[in-house]
């Protein structure tokens, strides 16, 4: 899926900071891998009896599923303001290192900071690490969702990711959180893929098609042109061998909007993430397992949800790879 056109590369970096954070040398970057407990399938079933789900295996079998990334899978302490309220908050010594800091050159104003039992974060030196020079990031997984997409795709689901992020932190958060590796595999567009995708739309929207789904797709696409958060049936399709996807789970706003405009919202499932509320966000996985199985639910009757724990982890290529905005210009010599 991935292009090396430079019209794209151009494009992307223009979306974001100006002048751009730099990226990290990779001898600074944590490569550990980050193990997750996640909720059995078993487990998710047994919640959805209390709910009266009924979870017909065939109905998910070869469903297509499509799942955003930013504040559907992973919660960033930039957009959601309590995350830091999160176990020890700021300075919470279980959040899982992005930087290799033991290879990383301390200030004396950081000596001094380690002294006050400030993070390692706040004890490296700013001017050998310039990448530095950004407020902190961390990230907490989505617990429940992943459980239920876990469930999804032991119950015969495909799944695939599909985010407006640069392949190189999606490849990097892969390497580090093997359940996205175990969810996925190689079905991932990035931001990349989808913009090259995009150049397809002109080539391909004028196609005589009996598709419903297609024409809406494009119509989406006329409707908001050269947009990351435009993921259509159509765009995402090559990851599911060309066929259109059952269901899309994002938080986008401008995604919502786009998919309501083009008559395609029945095929999104809007995710929120309720200031990380638990009892919501276990809610939110159920009513997706009732979407996927087109089963009715019960709101009362279910006992107390399974307890876990928040996976928080600095992410250091959030502000470098952060695009501001969802709409690619090509520039007035593309083409």
């Amino acid at each position: 899926m991935i292009t090396s056109s430079h019209s794209i590369s151009q494009s992307l970096a223009q979306m974001r900071r100006q002048p751009p954070p730099t990226i990290p040398p990779a001898e600074v970057m944590a490569e550990q891998e980050i193990p997750v407990e996640i909720i059995s399938a078993e487990e998710i079933d047994n919640i959805f009896a209390e709910f009266s789900i009924k979870t017909d295996p065939s109905k998910l079998d070869g469903m297509n599923i499509a799942v955003d990334l930013d504040d559907t899978l992973l919660f960033g302490s930039v957009t959601v303001s309590n995350l830091w309220s999160l176990g020890s908050g700021y300075g919470d010594k279980k959040i899982v290192n992005g930087y290799a800091y033991a290879k990383m050159r301390k200030s004396l104003r950081g000596r001094y900071n380690a002294l006050l039992g400030r993070p390692e974060y706040d004890q490296i030196c700013r001017q050998t690490n310039p990448y530095m020079e950004y407020p902190r990031v961390i990230v907490a997984l989505n617990t429940p969702l992943v459980s239920a997409l876990n469930w999804a795709k032991t119950r015969g689901a495909n799944l695939a990711l599909v985010t407006a992020s640069a392949r190189q932190r999606v490849d990097y958060l892969k390497r580090r959180l093997p359940i996205l590796n175990d969810l996925f595999g190689n079905r991932i567009m990035a931001a990349e893929d989808i913009a090259a995708r995009l150049l397809c739309v002109d080539s391909e929207a004028g196609l005589d098609t009996n598709e419903t789904i297609w024409t809406k797709s494009f119509s989406l696409h006329a409707h908001r042109p050269n947009s990351l958060a435009a993921k259509s049936p159509w765009l995402v399709s090559p990851l599911f061998d060309g066929q259109s996807f059952d269901m899309l789970l994002d938080d986008s706003n401008v995604t919502f909007e786009a998919f309501k405009q083009s008559g395609l919202d029945s095929y999104l499932f809007r995710i929120h993430h309720h200031n990380l509320d638990r009892q919501k966000l276990w809610m939110q996985a159920v009513q997706f397992g009732a979407d996927v199985c087109l089963s009715d639910y019960k709101l009362g009757g279910a006992g107390g949800f399974p307890e876990f724990h928040d996976t928080l982890i600095e992410d250091v290529l959030y502000w470098p790879l952060l695009h501001k905005d969802d709409q690619l210009d090509w520039g007035a010599d593309h083409g």
